[in-house]
């Protein structure tokens, strides 16, 4: 009987380590949205390889791009030997792109999964994934959408009435859940085309009155967010008093979270710029 057990076990033992090798073997680990700071990773399977492709903003309106198809490895990494392309990007206000220069389309590079479940990216040519670790992120649906914008961004900011009673404080607590909303949901690492689109269309699906309640406060409440980011120190007191400084300290001490604000609200403020 312990010989049937052993025997059982081994065989199961034997099949555990095959199916992990068959995952590794497929890639199938790799596919997904990754991101490190404002660097944004996404990996797709295109024929029999794999597309990695990193979208790395430096503003609102400027952003870097590299473009390889890999293949999968012994070792079990991605990997493309020099046919990648990196292209400088500058958008125009209604988020089409205005220039896309190649800086090379030579690159190399190796994408491979550690133990503790983070990616690394070898940039071969320039070095740029040096000391990042990406972590694999889940969207819903790859991306924010329509009713997400109106419901945690749009009615989030137009939700009080300015010179009424403690509306002071309720615009520190909108701030504060408009900041939490573009860092939580990486506005800075969304595709420009596809935020303007999807900024636009919940815009639209407003009413009017709704429409005007957050134009009423949107600019004072774009205000304070500059005071924050200018002086946190001095700007404090107001979100103590409304019970959330603890919580847009912890935003403000997020790295991505002035490059996410400034691309949430410079594309609000150029909304619908491409409609004449």
């Amino acid at each position: 009987m312990k010989k049937l057990l052993c025997a059982i076990l081994a065989m199961l033992l034997v099949l555990s380590l095959i199916a992990c090798g068959a995952q590794k073997a497929d890639g199938s680990a790799y596919i997904g949205t990754w991101v490190c700071g404002r660097a944004n990773l996404t990996i797709a399977t295109d024929g029999d390889g794999y597309r990695c492709h990193i979208h790395w903003g430096s503003s609102a309106f400027e952003s870097a791009e590299w473009d390889y198809l890999c293949y999968l490895d012994e070792s079990g990494a991605l990997k493309n030997d020099g046919t990648g392309e990196r292209l400088s990007l500058v958008y125009a206000e209604d988020g089409s792109i205005a220039t896309a220069d190649e800086v090379y389309a030579n690159g190399a590079a190796t994408f491979m999964i550690g133990e503790d479940g983070t990616l690394t990216w070898q940039d071969a040519v320039e070095d740029a994934g040096k000391d990042m670790a990406f972590e694999r992120v889940q969207f819903v649906g790859d991306a924010v959408t329509q009713e997400m914008f109106v419901n945690d961004y749009f009615h989030v900011i137009g939700g009080f009435a300015q010179g009424t009673s403690g509306s002071s404080l309720k615009m520190a607590q909108a701030a504060c859940d408009a900041l939490r909303f573009a860092v939580l949901n990486r506005i800075d690492n969304m595709d420009i085309p596809t935020l303007r689109d999807t900024l636009l269309a919940a815009w639209e699906s407003m009413t009017d009155d709704e429409r005007s309640a957050f134009d009423a406060n949107f600019i004072a409440v774009l205000q304070l967010m500059n005071d924050c980011f200018a002086d946190w120190e001095g700007a404090r007191g107001r979100f103590d008093d409304a019970g959330v400084g603890e919580d847009m300290a912890a935003l403000l001490a997020d790295p991505s979270a002035q490059d996410a604000w400034s691309t949430l609200s410079s594309h609000t403020l150029t909304m619908g710029n491409s409609d004449g």
